[in-house]
């Protein structure tokens, strides 16, 4: 059993000095009245002190069992519609668009903010720069070239990761965009929250990443999931409800995992 060392050995103290002085009450409640009338009002005078100290404790804990059981199951439910489907590799491209860059702040705590907390993962020049070259040194795994994505505007910028050198002569990343004129690449990637108001209430989240093929319309690969906080919310101690929910399975759920699943499907030429 773990141990907590002195401090639980001070709650355990005062636990049983609190029953010891339940259990001596009721011994003079019942000993001392003389009347069974007396000795009924006595016990229940006794009792109703632990009733008064433990039934907040105890309705909360019994109304969130009944919440976590509603909550559960539906999750449970939804987690039946979860994975990775990969319908279709292309290979050799040199970059993706991406019709939505995932912001920058994500989402840790907030209940009903639509914004795939499921699929939460590095934010603004980060999510960009994932599917480029990421470290100086990174040649464990191609990457594309160029990235196409699609700015709030409805603006579409090109983007590319240089190596670059500081004064001190260390070597580092810099996202950089490329001007002028681009003909889009073909492959697109996609995100969407899927949730409900019922599973946000429940305190369950749902996304579905798609790449599509701009051209035709055509689905190449789906990757659909739901996370589930089992504390219901609960922020104490700073605690942050979506990044500590779990996921239906042991998807990757990793910084870059958008990325890592794109690249799955739409194979790059290796700009690495």
């Amino acid at each position: 059993m773990l141990e907590l060392g002195i401090g639980a050995d001070v709650v355990r103290g005062i636990g049983w000095i609190f029953w010891g002085l339940i259990a001596i009450g009721l011994w003079l409640a019942i000993s001392k009245p003389k009347t069974g009338a007396g000795k009924a009002m006595c016990v229940a005078l006794v009792l109703a002190v632990p009733v008064a100290a433990l039934g907040p404790s105890i309705y909360r804990s019994y109304e969130y069992r009944k919440r976590f059981a509603v909550a559960k199951a539906l999750f449970d439910e939804r987690c039946k519609t979860a994975g990775e489907n990969i319908y279709r590799t292309v290979e050799g491209e040199e970059g993706v668009l991406l019709l939505k860059i995932r912001p920058r702040r994500l989402n840790s705590s907030n209940q009903f903010e639509m914004n795939d907390p499921y699929g939460n993962d590095l934010g603004g020049e980060g999510f960009i720069l994932s599917f480029l070259k990421s470290t100086p040194s990174s040649n464990l795994q191609k990457n594309y070239q160029y990235v196409d994505a699609k700015q709030e505007s409805g603006n579409i910028s090109r983007y590319e990761a240089l190596i670059k050198k500081s004064k001190a002569g260390n070597e580092y990343v810099e996202l950089t965009q490329i001007n002028g004129t681009h003909t889009k690449f073909r492959f697109a990637v996609d995100y969407q929250d899927v949730s409900t108001e019922e599973e946000r209430r429940n305190w369950i989240a749902g996304g579905v990443l798609q790449i599509i093929d701009t051209t035709t319309g055509e689905i190449l690969g789906v990757k659909r999931g739901y996370i589930f906080d089992h504390l219901l919310g609960s922020t104490e101690d700073g605690r942050a409800p979506w990044l500590g929910a779990s996921s239906c399975g042991n998807e990757d759920r990793a910084y870059g995992h958008t990325a890592r699943f794109v690249q799955k499907i739409v194979k790059p030429t290796g700009g690495n």
